[in-house]
């Protein structure tokens, strides 16, 4: 729902975040009006994502590796990070 973007967006950084579902995004959008704060908020597929590679100086995930369906030897090099 927005949650941490939010606390990231609200210090300047540029923000972009992604859920699977239309409702989160809402959800993240009426918060982010709530607080004037901005940011691209858009449904997208963790494991599809609709970014070219080099486009993120940072990226942040919470919640999401251990839902996914990744091989464990895949997970675990993410973890060792």
């Amino acid at each position: 729902m927005g949650t941490d973007a939010l606390l990231v967006a609200r210090k300047g950084i540029s923000v972009t975040a992604i859920d699977l579902t239309e409702e989160g995004i809402n959800l993240a959008k009426k918060r982010f009006d709530l607080y004037k704060c901005s940011a691209d908020l858009r449904v997208a597929d963790a494991e599809l994502l609709p970014f070219d590679d080099a486009t993120f100086d940072c990226v942040y995930s919470f919640g999401v590796l251990h839902i996914l369906p990744i091989h464990k030897k895949l997970l675990m090099k993410f973890i060792a990070f």
